[in-house]
C-alpha cells in the first residue's frame, strides 16, 4: 500500500435552501444523485461548451462542497456567482481539512481497520467519520483520498505502522494519469470541451439530466457524431513530459500530440502520460507514434472504454 500527502486542492462551499437547486442548473453531473454516502464527478463549463474547472462534488451536512484544482477554486467562485443573483445561496471558499492523504493499494481496508471506518467499495462512494472523510476514486487499484478533520485526528493516522510506506505525490499522479482522469489546472480553464478530455465517457457528464450553463453545445458536440480528436493514454521508455514532441510515421516532423499530464519512468514502470491525439491516427489500428528521439510511444485502453 503507498500513502501520499495531497495538498493541490481548493474547497469551494454552496450553502442556502436553493443549493441543489442552484447547482442542477449550472454544473454537468445530476446534482440530485448527491447523497453523503455518494460524491460525483462534475464540471462547469462556459457558454461556449468549454470547461472552466472539473471538481468532486460532495454533501457535507446541509451544504455542498466542491473540491477542486488548486488555483480554480475563485474562478469557479466568480462564475457560479454571475447565476446565484436570484438563487438563495451563499458560495464561499472554505479551509482544506487539516491533512488529505491519497491512499492506494489492494490492502487499504484491511489497514485502516483501526480507524473504525468502512472503507467504501464504489467509485466516489464516501464514508463519513467524526475525524475522518474516505472516499474512493477509479482506478487500476484500489485508491482513496482520506481527510483527517483535525491535527488529532493526523496525529492518530501517524501512529499507524502503514504510514512508513510514504511516497512521492508522483505514485499518486501515475494513478490518476491510468485513470484516464486530467484536472483542468487554472491556465487550462476555458480551453478545452468535455470532449476532448473525455469528460463524456469517464462520466463527469451526465447527458440525462437536463439543461446547465453551456449544455447545448455539450449535447451538440456528444450527438453529432465521431469527434477528430480525444484524450489518450500513451506509454513510452523515454521519459515523457508536457513538451515532449509526438510523431507519427504519416507526419514525422510536426508533432500530432498535445500531451497535458505526465509522469517519468518509475524503477519497473514506463513513463506514461494523457495526451490529446487526433482519432484517425488510433483506429481501425493504432499508427506508429514516437519521440524526436525515436523511441516507440504505445497507447493504451483507457478504463472507461474498455
Amino acid at each position: 500500500m503507498q500513502i501520499t500527502e495531497l495538498l493541490d486542492f481548493d474547497y469551494l462551499q454552496v450553502s442556502g435552501p436553493d443549493t441543489i437547486k442552484f447547482l442542477q442548473g449550472q454544473l454537468t453531473c445530476n446534482v440530485e444523485r448527491l447523497t453523503a454516502s455518494q460524491a460525483l464527478p462534475g464540471a462547469v463549463c462556459n457558454l461556449k461548451g468549454r470547461v472552466i474547472a472539473d471538481f468532486t462534488l460532495f454533501k457535507d451536512g446541509e451544504n455542498c462542497l466542491l473540491q477542486c484544482t488548486a488555483g480554480t477554486g475563485d474562478k469557479l467562485r466568480q462564475t457560479l456567482a454571475r447565476y446565484a443573483v436570484f438563487s438563495k445561496v451563499e458560495l464561499m471558499l472554505v479551509e482544506p481539512p487539516a491533512r488529505n492523504h491519497g491512499v492506494i493499494g489492494h490492502s487499504a481496508s484491511s489497514a485502516f481497520a483501526e480507524l473504525a471506518m468502512k472503507f467504501p467499495g464504489g467509485n466516489y462512494q464516501v464514508s463519513d467519520s467524526a475525524d475522518y472523510r474516505i472516499y474512493r476514486l477509479p482506478g487500476r487499484v484500489p485508491r482513496y483520498q482520506l481527510w483527517c478533520r483535525s491535527d488529532t485526528a493526523n496525529a492518530r493516522l501517524l501512529q499507524l505502522d502503514v504510514m512508513e510506506e510514504q511516497v512521492s505525490s508522483e505514485a499518486w499522479l501515475r494513478e490518476e494519469i491510468y485513470s484516464g482522469i486530467v484536472h483542468v489546472s487554472a491556465s487550462m480553464g476555458e480551453e478545452y470541451t468535455p470532449q476532448l478530455l473525455n469528460y463524456d465517457l469517464s462520466g463527469v457528464i451526465d447527458f440525462k439530466k437536463g439543461c446547465y450553463t453551456g449544455q447545448e453545445v455539450v449535447a451538440r458536440m456528444f450527438y453529432r457524431g465521431k469527434p477528430k480528436k480525444r484524450l489518450y493514454l500513451v506509454a513510452c521508455d523515454e521519459d515523457l513530459g508536457t513538451d515532449t514532441a509526438i510523431c507519427s510515421s504519416d507526419s514525422p516532423d510536426q508533432p500530432v500530440a498535445e500531451i497535458l499530464s505526465a509522469v517519468p519512468r518509475g524503477s519497473e514502470e514506463s513513463s506514461v502520460a494523457l495526451a490529446i491525439l487526433p482519432t484517425a491516427l488510433t483506429e481501425p489500428e493504432p499508427a506508429p507514434l514516437f519521440t524526436r528521439d525515436k523511441f516507440s510511444v504505445q497507447i493504451l485502453p483507457m478504463p472507461y472504454t474498455k
